[in-house]
């Protein structure tokens, strides 16, 4: 954009975009896969197989990891929006995939991106959701942004 916007004001719209994103966010729980951890009691656990010499099971430990973000959510129009744009050639045909409803969609930063590319589940309000997309980047002049699809979970 050379010409148009200089640094300085390069630089106010990015900290604008991050203080309207601050403003707007809400905390967020993110699960990612928990760690194994074997313990090994004795010398004749095999932790390749997780099983001892007579078949049985040692004790294995699973950690959950556990982060808090800030996210903008946005919630869907129940049976109107779409995964595929409405101005494509596709328009129209079962290409379409509807989002159930009570689904979300998130807006996080890159240090959230990085926890949530990995992660499996989050929680919003109380309401636990599982990840339906990878994080797409957003943002002007450069991509500071990802979003997220999220689906309810009936627990």
């Amino acid at each position: 954009m050379a010409g148009y916007l200089n640094d300085n004001a390069l630089n106010t719209i990015v900290n604008s975009l991050f203080k309207m994103h601050d403003t707007f966010a809400r905390t967020i729980f993110v699960f990612k896969n928990g760690k194994k951890t074997v313990i090994a009691t004795n010398s004749k656990y095999n932790a390749i197989y997780g099983k001892t010499n007579t078949g049985t099971r040692e004790d294995i430990k699973y950690e959950m990891i556990v982060k808090e973000f800030k996210a903008r959510v946005y919630y869907s129009q129940e049976d109107q929006e779409f995964l595929a744009s409405e101005g494509s050639d596709q328009s129209g045909t079962q290409n379409k995939i509807i989002l159930p409803k009570g689904s979300i969609r998130i807006v996080v930063t890159l240090e959230a991106y990085l926890f949530l590319k990995e992660a499996r589940r989050v929680d919003v309000d109380g309401r636990v959701f599982a990840i339906k997309s990878g994080g797409n980047h957003s943002g002007f002049p450069s991509n500071e942004f990802y979003h997220f699809h999220l689906t309810p979970i009936d627990e």
